[in-house]
């Protein structure tokens, strides 16, 4: 409460240091998070250099890599929030 979120990115344009969604989830369990979902046009230069971290894309097994925005932020969303990086049953 009363600090700054970190800002994360997701864009399938995105290059440089990226974080697997995992290792991502579960940092934005532990601290305020925001994140910025970038279209096929791909987000600004200087939002991506601002931004806290930039959550892996989403690839396929071909050179196509285009999902609509809400096919993308599902998956997204399952892959940092998920049961699977959450807390899997019967790990209590």
């Amino acid at each position: 409460e009363g600090k700054r979120p970190e800002i994360w990115v997701t864009s399938a344009r995105a290059s440089g240091d990226v974080v697997d969604a995992t290792i991502a989830g579960a940092r934005m369990r532990e601290v305020p998070s925001l994140i910025l979902f970038g279209t096929g046009h791909g987000l600004a230069p200087a939002l991506l250099e601002a931004c806290d971290g930039v959550v892996a894309a989403i690839r396929g097994d071909g050179s196509y890599n285009h999902l609509s925005v809400r096919a993308a932020v599902a998956i997204t969303l399952d892959r940092l929030f998920g049961e699977q990086g959450a807390n899997p049953a019967g790990s209590d």
